[in-house]
């Protein structure tokens, strides 16, 4: 009995795996990297030529533009950013994408570099690599357009003529201008516009375009710009003037040229200006003209603008330090130029005030002495023994006293004669000597 259950096991055992034999090589027949059991080779590097026929992506670099003026509000890709190695076909698709729009009655926008990437990213449609190069942030100004203005004297002589009615053909090819073909009169846009063009051979005035005059706030820009490059290019001059620009009527044309500059690049004046030496009674403004380059768009800007230079106030200054004590000379002293808001009560212009006084207070060089730091030289010094002289009715003594106090010329000091020991007031009369003068009695 228990030889037949084993051999019933043995059959069902082999009937199992006869059978799980069939399915894997069925599976195995359809998917053989389905079939754990088989061993799979390692996979294998791919070839050269594969790695070959895989497209290789290029790095596309953009530069972007700093300023921009548009004639239109719509503003495009090709109008802020300029293309360095991307192809030509790319660039033509990619150049007339729409960034953005100008605010209406604004006149400016600014677009930020990232937007661009977005742009192009958009509209290329794949993940190529961009390098962008340049500033972070672009404005964009729309680029005001007036008509022709017209002259006071009234029209043309060329608006006349488009204003009378069309000859015949026969009288329009006999006009003719010197050393030029004989033109035909047409109603066309274009032919307006031809007929309107400058001709060297002929007077006819022209009515261009002119633009805006510049609001004041452009002008106060521009105004601290060139005071500030003046400075910077002429800091000598700025020590003796006080720069001001001319009316802004008299500017009016040169503000117009450089209201669209970024900066001011150099100044330079048109005639020399020379820095005063002695000070004068009238501080007249010297007007002199300067040549201004401004930093445009397109390239530089050049313009005439008038200036007005006013003398500072000149003060008299040592020329070196000075110490307390010192005896002023006239080769002592010099003048320098003082801003009207640097100016005291105590300066002076006139030398007299200073030559021959003692130093009391502050002098240093080149900066303005004031009269408050000077005095009259003091003759007789606290404890010097002095020579006392007392004058009366045609009557002089002299004895030797002691001083008890410093004393300049004509100065009252306290002094102490020896013999006998008193007190009494004096008046300096020179150095190391005091008088008393007395009256002589009267007799009634």
């Amino acid at each position: 009995m228990n030889q037949a259950d084993a051999a019933n096991r043995c059959q069902r055992t082999s009937i199992a795996r006869s059978t799980l034999f069939a399915a894997l090589l069925v599976g195995w027949y359809w998917n053989p990297s389905s079939i754990d059991c088989f061993a799979q080779e390692p996979p294998s590097a791919p070839s050269t030529s594969a790695l070959n026929d895989e497209p290789v992506k290029l790095l596309w670099r953009f530069r972007c533009v700093g300023r921009t003026n548009l004639e239109t509000t719509v503003i495009r890709l090709g109008d802020v950013a300029e293309p360095i190695g991307v192809p030509t076909d790319v660039w033509t698709r990619l150049r007339g994408g729409i960034i953005g729009l100008i605010p209406v009655g604004q006149g400016r926008a600014r677009i930020e570099r990232d937007r661009l990437a977005q742009a192009v990213a958009r509209s290329e449609g794949t993940e190529q690599p961009i390098e962008w190069i340049g500033p972070d942030m672009i404005e964009v100004s729309l680029r005001k357009q007036n008509p022709p203005r017209q002259s006071l004297a009234g029209p043309s002589p060329l608006q006349r003529l488009g204003d009378r009615p069309a000859p015949r053909r026969s009288s329009v090819q006999k006009v003719s201008a010197p050393n030029e073909s004989s033109p035909t009169l047409s109603t066309s846009p274009t032919s307006t516009e031809s007929a309107a063009r400058p001709s060297s051979n002929t007077s006819v005035p022209n009515a261009m375009p002119v633009a805006d005059p510049p609001s004041p706030h452009v002008v106060s820009r521009l105004e601290s710009w060139i005071r500030m490059s003046v400075q910077r290019q002429n800091p000598e001059l700025m020590k003796h003037y006080d720069v001001q620009l001319a009316s802004s009527s008299e500017n009016l044309a040169g503000f117009t040229q450089l209201q669209s500059a970024g900066g001011i690049m150099h100044t330079s004046f048109r005639e020399a200006v020379l820095p005063p030496q002695e000070p004068v009674e009238q501080s007249t403004p010297i007007r002199r003209a300067i040549m201004v380059t401004g930093r445009g768009v397109d390239g530089p800007i050049d313009a005439q603008v008038v200036l007005q230079l006013k003398p500072h106030p000149m003060f008299v200054a040592p020329k070196m330090p000075l110490r307390r004590g010192h005896r002023i000379r006239v080769e002592d002293l010099t003048w320098v130029p003082v801003p009207e808001d640097q100016q005291r009560d105590d300066y002076s212009s006139d030398v007299d005030d200073f030559i021959g006084k003692e130093i009391v207070g502050l002098a240093r060089q080149d900066a303005p002495l004031s009269v408050s730091a000077v005095a009259p030289p003091v003759l007789i010094h606290r404890g010097d023994q002095i020579e006392l002289r007392v004058v009366g009715g045609g009557v002089r003594v002299t004895t030797m006293a002691k001083a008890l106090d410093d004393g300049h010329l004509s100065q009252l000091i306290e002094v102490e004669t020896t013999e006998p020991r008193r007190r009494m007031v004096a008046r300096v009369a020179a150095s190391g000597l005091a008088e008393i003068v007395t009256r002589s009695p009267r007799v009634r």
